[in-house]
């Protein structure tokens, strides 16, 4: 790791930018507790003395969580800007300042985009991928269509993952977590006969389920490989 460390010195700080936006969706997201139509975001630019930004963004929940993050980014920079620090530095120097605050939830969320996006700005100024100065390399991944298929009725799912295939992905990403388990198959058998066999199913297992349904579904379905139950915390 010695060449990389090389690539770790300091960066002055000059500015920060938050700002907050309302990206509504293609695809809606229906949840056991709502159907999302749109997401909040918050977008940061963290700007070094030597003219380089780097950039780094977070999904808020509500609107309320990009403005109280957004606060919390201030305050943090406000603690940092005029010196040279290293990523490593920054995280010390902020968790340390919150501590009493409570370094999670919102808190975390932004000192976690302030990490990013000071950990961006030092690849940019060293004319690497960020994969490249931690000791990596940029390599292809595979990926999945992770947008709608939440919980509507089986007909409306189908012609949604249909849609979803034009984007050229071979897996997506369903949510499951109805009141019963019949529901669960119902939906997943939906959506496995408008993508066919080649294309893999992972399974978001929503709040108001539990690992024991996730487990009953695979077991009926007949589905195994591509169902990964996730996100099971039981409400």
């Amino acid at each position: 790791m010695n060449s990389t460390n090389a690539g770790m010195g300091p960066v002055k700080l000059r500015s920060l930018t938050s700002r907050g936006v309302l990206v509504p969706l293609r695809f809606t997201l229906g949840t056991s507790a709502a159907v999302v139509r749109s997401v909040p975001l918050l977008l940061v630019d963290l700007v070094t003395d030597d003219g380089i930004t780097g950039h780094a963004y977070a999904f808020c929940y509500r609107p309320s969580g990009a403005r109280a993050m957004a606060a919390h980014l201030a305050e943090a920079f406000d603690l940092l800007v005029g010196g040279s620090v290293t990523p490593y530095d920054a995280a010390r120097v902020l968790s340390r300042q919150f501590a009493l605050l409570g370094v999670t939830g919102a808190v975390r969320m932004a000192l976690s985009l302030f990490d990013m996006a000071i950990w961006d700005a030092l690849a940019l100024s060293r004319g690497l991928p960020l994969a490249a100065l931690l000791g990596s390399r940029p390599r292809a991944l595979p990926t999945y269509d992770s947008r709608g298929l939440g919980l509507m009725e089986p007909d409306r799912l189908s012609t949604e993952a249909d849609a979803l295939l034009a984007g050229g992905l071979k897996a997506v990403k369903l949510r499951l977590g109805y009141p019963s388990v019949v529901e669960d198959i119902t939906a997943l058998k939906a959506v496995r006969r408008a993508v066919g066999d080649d294309v893999a199913i992972m399974v978001d297992y929503k709040s108001s389920a539990d690992q024991r349904g996730g487990d009953r579904t695979r077991t009926r379905t007949g589905e195994r490989g591509d169902l990964l139950a996730r996100g099971t915390n039981p409400s």
